[in-house]
């Protein structure tokens, strides 16, 4: 059988969550845990994990259960895009859509621009979005800077302030990684 979920009055029972650093620590020091009693790990994929009484849960879940009172609804998006980073001006509640719209240009783009890529057929940069699990094309250009323009205006009117365009400096950066 699955475990419960952490109801709110536990979880400030059994640990302090930092709104101003996104760190959560123990309430009751112990001898098998950390030496600042500070919990948490970074798993596999960049989150911030911790386990409480066997389950393991993501810290940025636990962070708006914390502060709200109440289990997110749908996804916690990180406005930063950094999926460590849990304090709480950098958490907001998002659909799967408005999450996916922030997340970083993918480690495989080649143009080195969010949504624009190379079309061999036409010879020419191409302009794309995915909004609603449904690809888009936005056009054909002469240069990758106005496929990105075109990507950048359909991010907008689609995604608002979820919107993520990157541009090559914060590509350079090493913002761009995911």
């Amino acid at each position: 059988l699955p475990r419960k979920m952490i109801t709110y009055q536990r979880l400030r029972e059994l640990v302090e969550y930092d709104p101003a650093s996104g760190k959560f620590s123990w309430r009751k020091v112990r001898a098998n845990r950390s030496p600042d009693n500070s919990l948490g790990w970074i798993s596999w994929n960049g989150y911030c994990c911790f386990s409480i009484e066997r389950r393991i849960y993501r810290a940025h879940r636990l962070a708006w259960l914390y502060m709200t009172g109440q289990w997110p609804k749908e996804d916690i998006d990180h406005k930063n895009g950094e999926r460590a980073d849990n304090r709480w001006e950098n958490l907001r509640e998002a659909t799967r859509g408005q999450n996916l719209a922030n997340k970083r240009m993918d480690s495989r783009n080649t143009s080195g621009f969010k949504g624009v890529s190379w079309s061999r057929k036409c010879r020419k940069w191409q302009s794309h979005i995915k909004v609603n699990r449904k690809s888009m094309l936005l056009g054909f250009f002469e240069t990758k800077e106005e496929a990105h323009a075109a990507y950048c205006n359909a991010a907008d009117l689609h995604f608002g302030e979820f919107a993520r365009p990157e541009t090559p400096k914060e590509n350079a950066d090493g913002m761009a990684t995911r």
